[in-house]
């Protein structure tokens, strides 16, 4: 049985038997040491499982949606919505005590994920427009949430 079979059964089955309840927050790493597989074999497992009906990703509510927006035009940073970044869990501490968070990824013109925990993620390679850009989101969004004035990029030179 492949890795992501062995979390795909391992969580149905706590779905199904009532141990994982209705609304409980299940934690891609809860499953990986539960298993004793990596990450990547159950987030496809959590794929499929959504898939069936069994689970779902939670999505942001509309006020977070909007904050993030309005965060990202005071940013000057283009962002988009509906790239889906699957079981994504850098948030997982802050969203189970109750905070509300958010993930933001770079993506290349493929949409493919970059500076995403990737081992060729080394200072010489990351893209540090992509970085400074998430930073300048981050501060305009935590400056809104907090009732601050949303501070402008730089104009461009």
């Amino acid at each position: 049985m492949s890795a992501a079979d062995q979390a795909y059964v391992h969580t149905k089955q706590r779905i199904l038997d009532g141990e994982y309840a209705q609304g409980r927050l299940i934690g891609e790493g809860e499953v990986s040491d539960a298993v004793g597989v990596s990450r990547t074999p159950v987030r496809e497992a959590f794929l499929r499982l959504e898939a069936e009906g069994m689970l779902r990703m939670r999505p942001y509510t509309e006020r977070s949606r909007d904050a993030l927006a309005r965060a990202g035009e005071a940013a000057g940073v283009d962002l988009r919505r509906g790239l889906r970044t699957v079981a994504a869990t850098d948030a997982l501490i802050a969203l189970r005590a109750g905070y509300p968070t958010c993930t933001l990824g770079g993506v290349d013109e493929t949409k493919f994920p970059s500076n995403y925990h990737w081992p060729s993620d080394t200072p010489e390679n990351l893209s540090w427009e992509s970085v400074e850009g998430a930073a300048r989101v981050c501060e305009a969004y935590v400056r809104q949430m907090d009732g601050r004035p949303i501070a402008r990029p730089p104009a461009a030179s």
